[in-house]
């Protein structure tokens, strides 16, 4: 009786250490292969077009969350009217603080005719990035013609 006594602590001791380890293992498990930022990625597709001038361009954003600091930028842009004018298109952004960001333009001379411009890029706001904007425009030289905006955020 003493020995039986003696061995049913012991036995239940690792009972308890292996269902301890086996829920820190699942807990872990489930902390690995979801992130909160995933869950609320939001993909984002920007896009306008200037009238009658011709100008189309869009910016996609694969996974965006309010706030974050750096983005991954695809860009689009064609020239829809043959009438000798080149396009331009740029990433907008607002920061924390209402701050508005234009960024560089990126040019596209090929015409109506041409394939038109594909861009990947990046954009960095160490204050975050909580609002996001295209603006597209139709240039004559280094003066603007005509342009349209489109913006987006999520709250």
């Amino acid at each position: 009786m003493r020995i039986r006594n003696l061995i049913m602590p012991f036995a239940a001791r690792r009972w308890i250490s292996a269902l301890t380890v086996l829920a820190a293992t699942v807990v872990a498990l489930v902390m690995v292969t979801s992130t909160p930022a995933e869950a609320y990625e939001t993909p984002v597709n920007l896009s306008c077009s200037t009238s009658p001038a011709g100008a189309v361009g869009d910016i996609y954003i694969k996974g965006w969350t309010t706030a974050t600091s750096g983005l991954l930028l695809d860009m689009s842009l064609w020239d829809n009217v043959d009438d000798g004018h080149h396009v331009a298109i740029r990433f907008l952004s607002s920061n924390k603080y209402d701050a508005v960001h234009a960024w560089p333009w990126h040019h596209y001379y090929g015409g109506m005719d041409g394939p038109g411009l594909t861009y990947e890029t990046t954009a960095y706001d160490s204050a975050g990035i909580y609002d996001l904007g295209v603006q597209v425009e139709v240039w004559e030289g280094s003066t603007e013609l005509q342009s349209c905006t489109d913006w987006y955020s999520d709250y």
